[in-house]
């Protein structure tokens, strides 16, 4: 479907802020002063509303070029992926200034 080429290719280029946002985690998490977390947590907080609103725009448009319940399969099954994905990652990160 093309709607979701569109949005694939979108997401990917979040995913990739992602991982930028991960790798800077990872070479200051032990050390992050306050004003380094609340940097970084900026970074973080744009990052989650950027993918929300693209969530949101493509249930919409596959809405609109299909009906509401193959839109909402798409954002069931891309929330849930999403929601995988970022446990996973939680999960296997320490949290900020832990030893």
């Amino acid at each position: 479907m093309k709607f979701y080429n569109e949005y694939e290719n979108q997401r990917k280029a979040l995913g990739k802020e992602r991982i930028q946002l991960l790798e800077e985690y990872a070479h200051q998490w032990q050390n992050m002063t306050n004003e380094q977390v609340e940097a970084w947590m900026k970074k973080v907080m744009a990052l989650s509303s950027k993918r929300d609103i693209l969530l949101r725009k493509y249930y919409k448009k596959i809405k609109k070029a299909t009906d509401a319940k193959v839109a909402t399969q798409f954002y069931e099954v891309e929330s849930y992926i999403l929601t995988a994905v970022r446990y996973a990652i939680l999960e296997n990160i320490p949290f900020v200034g832990e030893k």
